[in-house]
């Protein structure tokens, strides 16, 4: 019941001009999933593969955020179509390197899940400027850019 209304407000959502919808809800935390990955496939993915399903048929794009080590049920969330996944979390063990190899695709620049109090703005400002100086594809990095 509650994905029929989810899904509902979804289509008018993107009707109503909506080009991305992100899918919220945590699957997981640092270690690793808060359910097996047979719990995730028998409960999660066919309700998750029903949504991102009704985002594509109304023309829109999925992000789907869930913080944490999400290696023992990428595979799924990935097969669901998502566009996205926000965020990878270095600390939880999500290497960004070993998730393009595996599943290729773009990438977003983000601080991994947020920008805490803790960062200095000096290095965030360096963030989005490097993002804005080489943040397209492809890459054309010269020796000493980097």
């Amino acid at each position: 019941m509650v994905l029929d209304a989810n899904i509902a407000m979804i289509r008018r959502a993107i009707r109503a001009g909506v080009d991305i919808v992100t899918l919220g809800d945590d699957y997981t935390h640092n270690l690793a999933p808060m359910m097996s990955p047979a719990h995730f496939r028998e409960f999660i993915y066919p309700r998750l593969k029903k949504a991102v399903d009704a985002i594509h048929e109304e023309g829109a794009l999925c992000i789907k955020h869930s913080y944490g080590n999400l290696w023992s049920i990428l595979d799924m969330i990935v097969d669901t179509g998502v566009e996205a996944i926000n965020p990878l979390e270095p600390v939880a063990g999500m290497d960004i390197e070993r998730v393009k190899a595996a599943y290729g695709g773009g990438f977003i620049l983000s601080s991994s899940n947020s920008i805490h109090s803790s960062v200095k703005p000096e290095n965030y400002l360096a963030m989005v400027r490097t993002g804005q100086r080489y943040g397209s594809y492809p890459l054309n990095l010269k020796d000493g850019d980097y």
